[in-house]
């Protein structure tokens, strides 16, 4: 009767009598708070490897972080912090690095949308070729980035595969938040 990721959120269940004489009323009680999520799971964007900036950042940065754990004798400790400090520096480009793309994305979509308005108010032929060729040459930049971002999705919905040329749709979008919601751990049972 209930969607099975609602079971968890069930606060109180009543059953009354209903106007018909064979059936009964359900009265269910919601506890729709905001879950807080934790950190996850963290997993490493390959893809950092082929970002001269990552590489840059980061043989910039082992040296320091070795020298910080220089004193530390057992190996597999040391080689766990420096891990740990790498990881730090890792997340923190990559947050970095998506707010600079989200950035991107909506800064070519305002001036797509102020070229649209400005082509179809303007009466002076001459200038709307130039306008044209902008509004072409942004719509392609965007169209860029939607792949960048559909390559993604496609990769986290754990497609087992993909045809070739396909273009990201709403399927592996959906696919990558069933994933995410078939992994995310909401609540976990004590068994004595």
């Amino acid at each position: 009767m209930l969607p099975k990721h609602l079971t968890q959120h069930v606060h109180n269940v009543e059953t009354k009598t209903a106007t018909t004489p064979d059936h009964k009323a359900v009265k269910l009680s919601l506890k729709l708070s905001h879950v807080i999520r934790g950190p996850g799971l963290w997993k490493f964007n390959n893809s950092f490897l082929k970002d001269k900036n990552y590489l840059t950042l980061i043989t910039e940065s082992y040296p320091i972080i070795s020298e910080k754990y220089a004193n530390i004798v057992d190996k597999r400790l040391r080689w766990e912090l420096i891990k740990m400090e790498i990881r730090s520096i890792t997340i923190s480009f990559a947050a970095r690095k998506a707010k600079e793309f989200r950035k991107q994305e909506s800064d070519l979509q305002k001036r797509l949308d102020e070229i649209g308005k400005s082509i179809s108010n303007s009466c002076d032929n001459q200038n709307i070729e130039d306008k044209l060729k902008e509004f072409d040459k942004l719509k392609n930049e965007l169209n860029r980035l939607y792949e960048i971002k559909g390559k993604g999705a496609i990769f986290r919905s754990k497609a087992r595969w993909v045809e070739y040329g396909e273009k990201p749709t709403k399927y592996f979008f959906n696919m990558e938040k069933k994933s995410y919601n078939k992994n995310a751990i909401s609540e976990l049972k004590r068994y004595s």
